[in-house]
């Protein structure tokens, strides 16, 4: 992590770049992601977090503190990893949700609530993150392994020997990546073929 950021901003001089944060007993950290988002549901309060993957599985540490905090699924608390355990995992925050990508799932956590939990991340319906134009290589399926912001879509890229495929979510869903057309708010894409 940067060693002196000042309001959000990392200083530059020449002082280390660098600290070290925290060390997990095993693995690598594969990715994280600063969040900073309401939470809480009788009096939401403005709470930052830093969601860290390591070995597949989402910790959350506030400023200060250690990651002791396992991120659990939402349907039945359970602590299985969501993610692949290994390689590398991309995030970003919009909104109430982190969203996490490694090449094989799509999962977002729920900020809100006050301690945080991930579920599949899904649309109602079709058209979802799952839905999209995917690449089997030897029986395998793999989805995006990148992700971004772009504006207020989300945009997704990165599949395995299908790298010049993207596609961005609608500007007021992040959750929908169906097409209509003539709308300019609608998701757009460089290839599609799931409608």
């Amino acid at each position: 992590m940067p060693s002196e950021p000042f309001r959000r901003r990392v200083r530059l001089g020449t002082r280390p770049g660098f600290n070290r944060m925290y060390q997990f007993a095993s693995g690598a950290v594969q990715g994280m992601v600063r969040t900073t988002a309401f939470a809480g549901t009788s009096n939401p309060v403005i709470t930052e977090r830093l969601l860290v993957v390591n070995q597949g599985k989402i910790w959350t540490m506030s400023p200060g503190q250690s990651p002791t905090t396992q991120v659990v699924r939402a349907s039945d608390n359970s602590t299985t990893a969501p993610l692949l355990t290994s390689g590398p995992v991309e995030a970003i925050q919009r909104g109430q949700y982190a969203y996490f990508v490694d090449g094989r799932n799509y999962i977002r956590v729920n900020l809100f609530l006050p301690t945080p939990k991930w579920e599949l991340w899904a649309h109602n319906g079709n058209n979802g993150p799952n839905d999209l134009v995917f690449n089997t290589v030897d029986g395998v399926k793999y989805t995006a392994s990148k992700i971004a912001l772009y504006g207020s879509r989300i945009a997704l890229a990165g599949v395995r020997q299908k790298e010049n495929l993207w596609w961005m979510s609608s500007v007021e869903d992040p959750d929908h990546f169906g097409i209509v057309s003539g709308d300019a708010t609608s998701a757009i894409a460089s290839y599609r073929d799931w409608e």
